[in-house]
C-alpha cells in the first residue's frame, strides 16, 4: 500500500510539472497561446484522471489554476478558483464516463468517452462562462477597465470549450500507450 500511495504521488508530481512545462510555452499571441495551453493542460488533466486515477485528477484540477495565477498567466486572481472549480468539473464529468464506458465494447467505449469529453467540456465552459460573466466582472466593474473585463468574459467561454475537447480528444489517443507502459512495468493505480 505504500509503494502505491508513493508511486501516485510520484506520477502525478511528474504529471504537475508537464502543467507547469504547458503553461510555460512561449506562444506570444493571447487566443492561440489560450488554446495550446489550455489544450495541453486539459490533456494532462484527463491523462491524470484516467490513467492515474481520479484524485489525481482532481488535485491537478486544483491546483493548475493557481500554479498559472503565480506565473502571473492568469489576468485576475479572483479567477483561480474559479477555473479550479471549472477544472474539477471537467474531470468528474470525464472520470464518470471512462468508468461507465470501461465494460463495453471499443465503439461504444470510444462513442461514450468522446461524449463524456464534449459534455465536460461543454459544462465546464458554461460554468467558467457563466461566473464570469455573472459574478466576476461585476465585481471588477469598478476596478478593471470594460475591455480587459470583455477579455475576461471572452477567455472563459468558447476558447474553454475548444481547448477541453482538443485535450480530450489527443487523451484518446495517447491514453493507450500510457496505460501498456503503466501495465507493463507494473505500475498499477
Amino acid at each position: 500500500m505504500r509503494n502505491k500511495n508513493l508511486l501516485w504521488l510520484t506520477t502525478t508530481a511528474v504529471l504537475l510539472a508537464l502543467i507547469v512545462v504547458a503553461q510555460l510555452i512561449p506562444v506570444q499571441v493571447p487566443p492561440v497561446k489560450q488554446l495550446v495551453t489550455g489544450s495541453l493542460v486539459n490533456l494532462i488533466l484527463i491523462v491524470a484522471t484516467t490513467a492515474v486515477g481520479l484524485w489525481s485528477g482532481v488535485a491537478l484540477a486544483g491546483l493548475s489554476p493557481f500554479i498559472n495565477l503565480a506565473l502571473g498567466q492568469l489576468p485576475a486572481p479572483v479567477m483561480a478558483p474559479v477555473v479550479a472549480i471549472g477544472n474539477i468539473i471537467l474531470v468528474l464529468i470525464v472520470w464518470l464516463f471512462f468508468r461507465m464506458a470501461r465494460d463495453k465494447s471499443n465503439g461504444t467505449q470510444t462513442a461514450v468517452n468522446i461524449s463524456g469529453i464534449v459534455l465536460a467540456a461543454v459544462l465546464k465552459c458554461a460554468f467558467l462562462w457563466s461566473v464570469t460573466a455573472g459574478a466576476i466582472a461585476p465585481l471588477l466593474a469598478g476596478k478593471a477597465a470594460q475591455a480587459k473585463i470583455a477579455l475576461l468574459i471572452n477567455m472563459m467561454s468558447w476558447p474553454q470549450a475548444v481547448a477541453a475537447v482538443i485535450g480530450g480528444l489527443i487523451a484518446l489517443a495517447v491514453l493507450p500507450p500510457v496505460r501498456r507502459f503503466l501495465r507493463v512495468n507494473n505500475q498499477q493505480f
